[in-house]
């Protein structure tokens, strides 16, 4: 991803440590991003797979006079605890692309408090 770059040669030099300040905010935003992109496909995809163990342990038949039974009560366990597991990682997804996002207004309005202030940096 292309960040966006600040200028600082129009600048005069009492202002170069801000611009380079703000230069460094604009990385953050892109890393936001980015992270916010990466928790999105984890989220995605973790669903996915949680979806189809939840289906596939749906999908085991049981007869009650079957001697197999017990094998796959315990398959069907161990398809709902990865279910499980998957569902928790889509959470703490979510939670990451949560707090991507508080970041990213957190960045943004850093950036806006610091371009007010000097004149040259307004344009």
């Amino acid at each position: 991803m292309n960040e966006p770059f600040l200028d600082r040669r129009e600048l005069p030099e009492s202002e170069f440590e801000l611009a380079g300040h703000i230069q460094a905010k604009l990385r953050d935003l892109s890393c936001c991003i980015v992270s916010f992109e990466h928790a999105l496909a984890l989220f995605e995809e973790s669903q996915t797979k949680a979806r189809e163990k939840i289906k596939a342990a749906g999908d085991i038949q049981f007869f009650p006079f079957d001697m197999t039974v017990r094998t796959r009560m315990v398959d069907k366990d161990t398809l709902f605890n990865r279910a499980s597991r998957l569902q928790a990682w889509a959470f703490i997804a979510a939670r990451d692309a949560a707090f991507q996002v508080y970041h990213f207004r957190a960045t943004l309005c850093s950036i806006i408090s610091n371009v007010q202030s000097p004149k040259k940096l307004r344009r």
